[in-house]
């Protein structure tokens, strides 16, 4: 691993985290969703200076998650599986990957 790509990583993970804890401490909609911008922001660039790549930037977000939830984001998918669902019968899971992912895979 190369040193920038290590610091973008660690940068990542650390960006990551407090999204995270912003999303567990109950934050208003708007603060989270303009800090996850952010990220997003943060993980385009990566990508097109070709830092990192989508496997490396998934791995450290889910790492991140881990860390500050205790679980994974499946387990805690499956944990929260019944409030996932809204009561028009959408489901929006499809939307839990990043959307540069969603994007390339044509979804």
């Amino acid at each position: 691993m190369t040193q920038p790509e290590e610091k973008f990583l660690n940068r990542l993970s650390l960006l990551t985290q407090e999204l995270y804890e912003l999303k567990k401490s109950g934050v208003p909609g708007s603060e989270y969703e303009l800090f996850q911008s952010r990220v997003k922001g943060f993980v385009e660039a990566g990508r097109l200076l070709a830092l990192v790549d989508g496997r490396q930037v998934q791995t450290t977000i889910d790492a991140a998650h881990l860390k500050v939830f205790g679980e994974t984001r499946q387990q805690r998918r499956a944990k929260d599986g019944a409030s996932s669902v809204p009561d028009n019968g959408q489901d929006w899971a499809e939307f839990d990957s990043p959307a540069y992912e969603r994007y390339r895979s044509g979804a």
